[in-house]
């Protein structure tokens, strides 16, 4: 009986050799870098292309290094036997393999094999692969189908086109791999880690994915139908394009991800962090909302009627059509306190809109004294800024909130078309005031556009209440409760009457 070697195997020889070669390229990257930072030209123009360069080279040879050291691993771990089978399958090749697999139905016992090396088209399926080593395989179109891989070490492994519909992969480690175009349909992966993974047109229909981790992976394009995500980590992933009508992500990590022109009508997004994500385009039409955490996410175009808000348990759904209003609406509905706060805020606020300028100050700072002290809260908007649109929409979301609006027209300026845009579309009173003894022309031939403007919309609009001339701030704070006060709550409460 012959002894065996006792010396480390030649590849394993090989690979600490390129190990070394690559540590010895990281030390002169790094002594580069360096050198390049003491520069004083490092943040020039100049500067910063050699330190792309860098970059793009240290990208490279740690791809390089990572590769090497998990063939190095492999070899290491390696048994100095290879399993029956294995040396079968290395000895008479894929094609023999596949012809002995049509001719021979067994049952394939290869838990815990190493498989790291190129397989394509190969037939495994139905097989146990239970904890296999086949990180950096190359099974491009390899047949999986219903396969057991739980545990399976498929890190970098290629596996474009392959077909693993059904197969169990518990527990498996996709990093880095290559899953172009596989058919992952009802695959049991619960949970497994997809970090960084390629699944670009890739069909996962109807697969069970609970608290899998896809960070960083590329899912565009893929047939996401039906599949369950529940409590998935999605950090970053790319899933542009992607078809997933009635997909579950429910309370799922969404946070950074691409879903940019997607389909996900009718599905799951209950419970979800919804942070800083892109959904311009996509259809959510229909989807649970339930609880999500809505932050930075992009809404440009995207379809979302009947977004319901309610738990699935309820028996009676209801729903909105913008995804930031459910959660405020869902708020609002279940937090009583929150309900007392909005309640208080559209009792009291009163809404001030004008331009002030120094001289008129004083009367400002006068009128929401008096106001504090009848138990308003008074907000005031001055118009001091060139008119802009978002001032417009400031404006207009102060007035839906507020009991009645006091607007001062002694600066002719101070009533810009944004105002005159805002009263048809918000029904609150308001009491337009004007300042001084000598008051201007106010008919229909007055040559003053703004004071006519407020003409024709108080003909217009019957919550426009008559101009409050008034001579001086005395006489403004004097009358400020039988002129403004009792006059804007009288019309406020005429529009709270059901009509």
């Amino acid at each position: 009986m012959g002894t065996e070697a006792t010396g480390p195997r030649p590849a394993v020889q090989e690979l600490e050799r390129r190990i070394a070669d690559i540590q010895e390229r990281v030390n002169l990257l790094a002594a580069e870098s360096d050198s390049l930072r003491r520069d004083d030209d490092a943040f020039s123009p100049a500067g910063q292309m050699v330190w792309k360069d860098i970059n793009v080279r240290w990208k490279a040879v740690n791809n390089e290094y990572e590769e090497a050291l998990a063939l190095y691993e492999t070899e290491i771990d390696r048994p100095p036997h290879d399993h029956p089978l294995v040396s079968f399958l290395n000895t008479v090749g894929v094609e023999g393999w596949n012809t002995w697999r049509r001719q021979e139905s067994i049952y394939l016992e290869l838990s815990g094999v190493y498989l790291t090396g190129s397989y394509k088209g190969i037939d495994l399926s139905g097989a146990d692969l239970t904890g296999a080593k086949l990180h950096l395989a190359d099974l491009t179109g390899a047949d999986l189908r219903e396969a057991k891989l739980m545990g399976a070490n498929l890190r970098r492994a290629k596996l474009t086109g392959a077909n693993l519909a059904g197969a169990n992969l518990s527990g498996a480690d996709f990093h880095d791999a290559d899953l172009r175009d596989a058919d992952l349909t009802r695959v049991s992966a619960t949970p497994s880690d997809f970090t960084r993974a390629n699944l670009t047109g890739a069909a996962l229909v109807s697969a069970e994915l609970i608290g899998a981790s896809f960070r960083d992976a590329d899912l565009t394009a893929t047939d996401l139908t039906e599949a369950n995500f529940c409590t998935a980590d999605m950090d970053n992933a790319v899933m542009r394009r992607a078809a997933a009508p009635r997909v579950d992500f429910t309370g799922a990590n969404l946070s950074g991800v691409c879903l940019a022109d997607a389909v996900l009508r009718g599905g799951s997004l209950a419970l979800a962090r919804l942070v800083d994500m892109d959904l311009s385009g996509a259809d959510i039409s229909g989807c649970r909302v339930y609880g999500s955490t809505v932050w930075k996410t992009r809404l440009t175009g995207t379809m979302q009627q009947d977004l319901v808000i309610t738990p699935a348990d309820e028996e009676s759904a209801l729903t909105v059509d913008n995804i930031d209003v459910a959660q405020f609406m869902y708020l609002l509905l279940n937090n009583e306190r929150l309900r007392d706060v909005i309640d208080t805020v559209t009792s009291k606020v009163v809404l001030i809109l004008g331009r002030f300028s120094a001289d008129r100050k004083p009367v400002l700072d006068s009128l929401r004294t008096e106001l504090r002290r009848h138990d308003y809260l008074p907000v005031l908007f001055d118009f001091a800024q060139p008119s802009r649109r978002d001032s417009t929409e400031t404006v207009s979301v102060l007035a839906h909130l507020a009991r009645f609006i006091v607007a001062d027209l002694t600066d002719p300026s101070s009533v810009p078309h944004e105002l005159a845009t805002i009263i048809p579309q918000c029904i609150v009173p308001v009491r337009p005031l004007l300042a001084g003894s000598n008051f201007p022309d106010l008919s229909d031939s007055s040559p003053n556009a703004a004071y006519g403007m407020f003409i024709d919309l108080q003909r217009r609009y019957h919550w426009v209440l008559p101009i409050l001339h008034y001579e001086n701030q005395d006489t403004l704070l004097a009358t400020l409760d039988s002129s403004v006060i009792r006059p804007a709550e009288d019309k406020a409460r005429e529009l709270d009457l059901p009509r």
